[in-house]
């Protein structure tokens, strides 16, 4: 998830010249997204945001990055989420899923067993050995 950032910023620093035009509005959403991963996103909010349709939001940032806004923000919220439970930074499941946004425990829960191979619960008992 993070390459894509590494991917927009090097396009950026890059200097190219010839960028379509719905790569560049699917490089300020990585960036709108990854700057606002706290707030409660959606298509209009980001399409209101870029100042751009949802259609060419959606096929550009699709196009660019093979997945959806939508579920992009999503995976990347899971993935801070999974660090934060393997830290344990707060002390339940519950604050830590609420940090992230995903106000639906088990719509949480789910997303993140399918994403990880284990509910949540699962990681934050578990005992990590740092390297």
């Amino acid at each position: 998830m993070l390459n894509f950032m590494t991917l927009a910023k090097s396009v950026k620093t890059l200097g190219v010249r010839h960028i379509p035009e719905r790569q560049k509005i699917a490089i300020k959403a990585i960036e709108y997204i990854h700057e606002n991963l706290n707030a409660s996103l959606n298509m209009n909010t980001l399409v209101e945001q870029l100042e751009t349709t949802n259609r060419t939001l959606h096929l550009g940032f699709f196009e660019a990055f093979g997945i959806s806004p939508i579920a992009y923000a999503k995976n990347l919220r899971l993935a801070y989420a999974r660090r934060d439970l393997i830290k344990k930074t707060w002390p339940t499941v519950t604050e830590i899923a609420m940090h992230w946004n995903f106000q639906h425990l088990g719509r949480f829960s789910q997303d993140y067993q399918q994403a990880y191979g284990e509910p949540p619960s699962e990681t934050i008992r578990r005992k990590f050995v740092k390297p």
